[in-house]
């Protein structure tokens, strides 16, 4: 058997308004493998943006059948805090193995986020084929 690393889009230029939150659909992870990274991009005009990103596993893509976000350590806690040196570039992080058919992730504006900060992200998965 072999697999293929698969790109899935999140958000693309998503607002995230000040302590706004976005949650994204269920994820579908039943023919993966795997997730193997997350790539994020949290971007201001203003100033500085500042999100966490948090996951949650579900059973179904039922909103029902997920747990809390709060059941799992944040992804990021702060990209300000996080991303010392280059804090609205492009960021690849490591996803803990879930091991669950669906996922949901969720973007939370902290600390002086700023009103008009736009997220992209992708999802990169290893899938089965």
């Amino acid at each position: 058997m072999s697999d293929l690393l698969v790109k899935i889009k999140v958000f693309d230029n998503v607002l995230v308004n000040g302590v706004g939150v976005v949650t994204s659909p269920a994820i579908d992870m039943q023919f993966a493998e795997r997730a193997e990274a997350l790539l994020i991009r949290a971007a201001s005009v203003l100033g500085t943006s500042d999100v966490k990103i948090e996951y949650a596993i579900g059973r179904t893509d039922q909103d029902a059948d997920f747990g809390g976000f709060d059941d799992y350590t944040d992804l990021i806690a702060s990209t300000n805090t996080d991303f010392a040196t280059n804090k609205e570039g492009w960021h690849s992080v490591a996803m803990p193995n879930m091991l669950a058919p669906f996922v949901k992730l969720r973007v939370t504006g902290v600390g002086a986020n700023q009103t008009d900060t736009r997220v992209d992200m992708d999802l990169v998965i290893r899938e089965l084929i």
